[in-house]
């Protein structure tokens, strides 16, 4: 009886330790999956909120800001109506400028008309210059009737004071902490957005105001 008696604890004792074991395994696993469908709806959500203050702005309300999440996959773009890729150039003095991202216009961004994207699952292809995103996960856009996304834009980068980016097509922005993907670099969420409307174009970007002068005097001309 003694032997069976020990044998029993014995038994009940390596259960016990594999459902610990499981628990050890299976808790922070559901709990990470959980923040991750939590932060996943707030980027979804944040991009509606982007949509909702992009067809607010108008010559009376020309600057609005918004706080927008990222989680560490998402990615938020726009396209030009006439643009049918986005692209990234990055310009060092003395030099031509070099192609270094490349983002064609989905499927559900339909052709002629402007367009604001979110996409859940971003993806870059490094293997080789110029490198290629990819949406792989849910993706969702927005279309534009009266109003057109700046197709043009030369700005400062993050990686040094010499280099300039120009940005053709459209916009895109998502987590990066070494900015190689578009030349800035957003390294933490939420991060503040402008939304800046000037006569039919509107632009997005992390420094206010989005329209220079000289990108005014372009579009007036």
């Amino acid at each position: 009886m003694q032997i069976q008696q020990k044998m029993k604890n014995a038994q009940m004792l390596k259960f016990l330790f594999y459902v610990i074991l499981a628990l050890v395994i299976f808790i922070p696993t559901a709990l990470y999956g959980a923040q991750f469908l939590s932060f996943n709806q707030k980027t979804s959500q944040s991009y509606d909120k982007l949509i909702e203050f992009t067809n607010m702005v108008s010559n009376k309300l020309p600057l609005l800001s918004i706080d927008l999440y990222f989680d560490r996959k998402s990615a938020i773009f726009g396209f030009s109506k006439d643009s049918k890729r986005f692209e990234y150039y990055s310009i060092l003095p003395d030099k031509d400028r070099k192609l270094i991202t490349v983002f064609e216009r989905p499927k559900s961004c339909e052709d002629l008309k402007a367009c604001i994207c979110w996409c859940s699952d971003f993806e870059l292809n490094l293997k080789a210059l110029p490198y290629y995103g990819m949406c792989n996960g849910k993706i969702k856009c927005t279309l534009f009737e009266n109003i057109d996304i700046l197709s043009e834009k030369r700005l400062s980068s993050s990686i040094n004071d010499e280099q300039t980016i120009y940005w053709k097509g459209g916009f895109l922005y998502r987590l990066d902490i070494t900015p190689i993907t578009t030349g800035i670099s957003i390294s933490h969420s939420p991060k503040t957005l402008y939304i800046e409307r000037y006569k039919n174009i509107i632009d997005i970007c992390l420094k206010s105001p989005c329209f220079t002068d000289e990108m005014k005097k372009k579009i007036g001309s």
